[in-house]
């Protein structure tokens, strides 16, 4: 389920590395929008540990992937797979247990994959937790 929510800013709490190669044991992702900003913007390249099924964790970032439509009619097991970087979400509900979701990291306006019962619910669509940003010239892109 993909849904909209308005929710009270939070600040970065996420420290990048800066790469300058990709290194052996990490995957790069290139940002096509800027739901993460102001951590990456659109046409940036994110570095992230390969480490697919990894339990997430709240408020730290992640590359994540979803299942969309089959690529042809009357091909049902070949679909067209997309990837997102998300913020994993811990939300506690009134009555005191916890709803996970995955969200887009910029605010206020948020857009969300939840619920889940708990973080183990939600691996099945982790990559690996985002540690940084590919920048070949050394420095981050201004």
């Amino acid at each position: 389920m993909t849904a909209l929510a308005l929710v009270a800013a939070e600040p970065p709490s996420i420290a990048l590395e800066v790469f300058t190669a990709i290194p052996p044991w990490a995957r790069a992702h290139a940002v096509k929008d800027n739901s993460t900003m102001p951590l990456f913007r659109q046409g940036e390249v994110a570095v992230f540990a390969d480490e697919p099924k990894s339990i997430p964790e709240h408020g730290k970032l992640y590359v994540v992937e979803y299942g969309g439509n089959p690529i042809a009619p009357g091909h049902s097991t070949l679909t067209r797979r997309t990837c997102s970087l998300a913020e994993a979400h811990k939300h506690l509900k009134r009555d005191g247990e916890a709803a996970w979701s995955f969200r887009s990291y910029a605010g206020p306006i948020h857009w969300a994959d939840g619920w889940y019962p708990d973080e183990y619910m939600m691996a099945d669509k982790v990559l690996g937790p985002v540690v940084g940003i590919y920048a070949p010239s050394g420095s981050a892109a201004s």
